[in-house]
């Protein structure tokens, strides 16, 4: 079941793939409100494979990240902040700014380099169980989770939590990790050679529900979507294995092919108090050696 459920996964998922002023009484029955969300992950449509992004809230402050293509077909990503809201009933709401960044650190470089950003357009999402209504300018659709509620057990403190994840040394590039039935996604978010933004994905299992020593077959993608164009269908390459080690649901390590491990951790934004995006209790276990 497993090496057919990464086969699915990877050819469906692909471009899945502060601080603030003291609340009012109104503004805690908002934050509360918004604390019920369950919709952090990744979303897709599944008539048009290739299309997706990858949505966290953290209090009232939410983070979207598009894995998409340019023009010329080359993978590229824009991501946006923005304000995260209680709509009523079953509904969220989120309404940012895009932007694109250029000039990071690469993917096989450990000299950080932090990049220039430029304005991509605006975004806002209605989130309403496992169901997101995109209207970005010039384009809307209604994109689902990729992972339904219920296909699968949820991870465990020995698994990476969903969510993103970054270096705090290496501020330029992230990852976004899912888990969902033992098997781990991760994209990657960081910059060619040229100073592009470009994006890989892995998917792995995780043998027995450890994400120690975990690894994945690392996968580029060209020709798809663009943001805001009409349907392409991309083509994949393989480069490498990529790996993850995590001992805690949120901290741990991942690994280029070729190079040493990086340490990552969650990222936090919004008002939450410091170590309040950590959602799973940290045990405290040693972290494993990673492998490939």
């Amino acid at each position: 079941m497993a090496p057919r459920f990464l086969a699915v996964l990877l050819a469906f998922l692909l471009a899945a793939c502060g601080g603030g002023e003291a609340p009012s009484a109104a503004g805690s029955a908002q934050k509360a409100a918004v604390s019920t969300f369950q919709g952090t992950g990744t979303y897709w449509v599944p008539a048009e494979p290739g299309t997706g992004f990858f949505f966290e809230a953290q209090g009232s402050t939410g983070v979207i990240t598009f894995y998409t293509f340019a023009d010329d077909g080359r993978p590229d990503w824009v991501a946006g902040n923005g304000f995260f809201s209680d709509g009523g009933g079953a509904k969220f709401h989120f309404s940012g700014n895009l932007q694109r960044n250029s000039g990071g650190q690469t993917a096989t470089s450990t000299v950080p380099k932090t990049p220039t950003s430029m304005p991509a357009g605006t975004v806002t999402v209605v989130f309403e169980g496992d169901q997101a209504q995109v209207q970005l300018a010039g384009r809307s659709y209604t994109a689902e989770r990729f992972f339904r509620t219920g296909q699968g057990t949820a991870p465990t403190a020995q698994q990476p939590e969903t969510g993103i994840y970054w270096n705090p040394a290496e501020g330029g590039r992230g990852f976004t990790i899912e888990v969902n039935s033992n098997v781990a996604t991760v994209a990657i978010f960081h910059y060619a050679d040229d100073g592009r933004p470009t994006w890989n994905l892995t998917a792995m299992q995780l043998s027995g529900g450890s994400a120690v020593g975990a690894s994945g077959d690392l996968f580029g993608y060209t020709g798809g979507q663009t943001l805001t164009g009409s349907y392409k269908k991309p083509t994949s390459s393989m480069g490498g294995r990529f790996a993850l080690s995590f001992s805690a649901a949120c901290s741990g390590q991942l690994g280029f092919p070729g190079m040493a491990p990086i340490p990552v951790q969650r990222f936090p934004f919004g008002s939450l108090p410091a170590g309040s995006e950590c959602r799973t209790p940290q045990t405290g276990t040693p972290q494993g050696p990673i492998g490939y």
